[in-house]
């Protein structure tokens, strides 16, 4: 049924679906809970938002790491789509201040890929052979 809802909004138009299984206090799958948008921002912000609820839940710690292993992406994956969306490129891992239309690898993560904010670190630590030296961390990503 998930997977049959999930098309039918794609087919009404949402380009950015999140499935969030949630757990009860005893670690039991209760529901899945679907955000779908048009707006990669909205995915972002959700994405953002479960991670929060996660980091402040009052549930057992157990519990929240059930939780967060169930909406856990394929770090593999998101790690070869970031090398092959910036190949050739040096990119920022934050948005730039002064130029909030320039790329960056953070957004493009959370925008573009399952990955969860509470993956970043791992994702960081996956690209740190490409971090060009300096204060604010930029990637040189090798052409495929």
């Amino acid at each position: 049924m998930i997977d049959l809802y999930s098309k039918r909004l794609g087919a009404w138009g949402a380009t950015h679906t999140l499935r969030v299984p949630v757990v009860d206090s005893s670690g039991t799958h209760a529901y899945t809970l679907i955000h779908a948008s048009k707006s990669a921002k909205a995915y972002m912000a959700m994405k953002e938002a479960v991670t929060y609820a996660l980091e402040h839940s009052p549930l057992p710690e157990q519990v929240v790491s059930r939780m967060r292993d169930l909406v856990r992406s394929d770090l593999d994956t998101v790690e070869t789509a970031v090398r092959r969306r910036f190949a050739g490129k040096s990119v920022r891992w934050a948005a730039d201040r002064n130029n909030r239309n320039a790329s960056c690898v953070r957004n493009f993560i959370l925008e573009e890929s399952e990955a969860y904010p509470f993956e970043l670190d791992e994702l960081k630590s996956r690209l740190r052979l490409l971090q060009l030296p300096g204060r604010s961390i930029v990637y040189a990503f090798p052409t495929e």
